[in-house]
């Protein structure tokens, strides 16, 4: 493994072999609660699982989990799995794909979990998100979108507001796509749209990304994320850039060897983050 940093950018190429460590968890834990709505009355798709270890006594920290295209929620069910056995709550999201809609998805679902979050044993003051594919494309709006105007616009539908800051703590990208104009998702209009979008958004008020991507990838060239991590880089916000050799566009299932070593990049990722993140919170307060 070898690390080099330039700038507040962290570039990991990890070779692929076996680590030797199995990937911990339950591969296909039960939602402790399943199909929960995000949106009253909304469509089919405008719901949550929520795991939570079967021991927990307190409010959890958050890992939401986003499918990619042609994916649902329950597809994430072996890194929820993953992040149970970490002590962390897991919240997976359905979600509908074309865009806007997408993006409201993603805000009425994060603004749920603050609202309603502690009912389900969520602790609302310690958020990320984890996307993979089109769901990082929905995380990278969580933490890229905060222009008020266009907060309105994803706001539209939600039963819950959020919160004028602290919304987010952390994103993780793997292979995210629709990100980036060079490797479009819709149509030409489209991506002109969110790439503009995206582009005046960034500007340093971002919470610490992590990006992996597989170097093989086919259906979104790692130049998709390198090109994100640079654009976060130039207004010094934390940025991981991880590139796996070898590994194509799938690599969420822990258990493989690829995501395996995907796992440790979060798993060492989150264990900085919450260095940081905690030390901050008074505990006495909840949102």
């Amino acid at each position: 493994m070898m690390w080099m940093r330039i700038g507040v950018i962290v570039i990991v190429l990890l070779t692929i072999w076996p680590s030797g460590l199995a990937a911990q968890g339950d591969p296909d834990p039960e939602a402790t609660y399943a199909d929960v709505p995000y949106v009253a009355n909304g469509d089919y798709k405008q719901k949550v699982d929520v795991y939570l270890p079967a021991d927990a006594q307190e409010l959890l920290p958050v890992v939401l989990l986003v499918h990619g295209n042609g994916y649902t929620k329950w597809d994430m069910a072996p890194l929820a799995g993953h992040f149970l056995h970490q002590g962390y709550a897991a919240v997976a999201v359905e979600y509908r794909n074309p865009f806007p809609q997408i993006g409201q998805d993603m805000f009425c679902a994060l603004a749920w979990v603050h609202s309603r979050g502690a009912e389900y044993g969520l602790d609302n003051r310690r958020i990320v998100v984890l996307g993979h594919s089109m769901g990082g494309f929905g995380a990278a709006l969580l933490g890229i979108i905060d222009d008020p105007a266009d907060l309105d616009v994803f706001m539209t539908g939600c039963d819950h507001r959020l919160p004028g800051e602290d919304r987010l703590h952390g994103v993780i990208l793997y292979a995210a796509g629709g990100i980036d104009s060079s490797y479009p998702t819709y149509d030409a209009a489209t991506q002109a749209q969110i790439e503009a979008l995206i582009t005046d958004q960034i500007d340093g008020s971002e919470p610490p990304f992590l990006l992996i991507h597989g170097l093989d990838d086919l259906r979104v060239r790692p130049e998709s994320s390198i090109r994100v991590a640079l654009r976060l880089q130039r207004v010094d916000i934390s940025v991981w850039l991880v590139l796996l050799p070898d590994v194509g566009h799938f690599f969420t299932n822990p258990a493989s060897a690829a995501g395996q070593q995907a796992i440790d990049a979060v798993d060492a990722f989150l264990e900085i983050l919450w260095e940081t993140e905690v030390a901050d919170l008074d505990p006495t307060e909840t949102g």
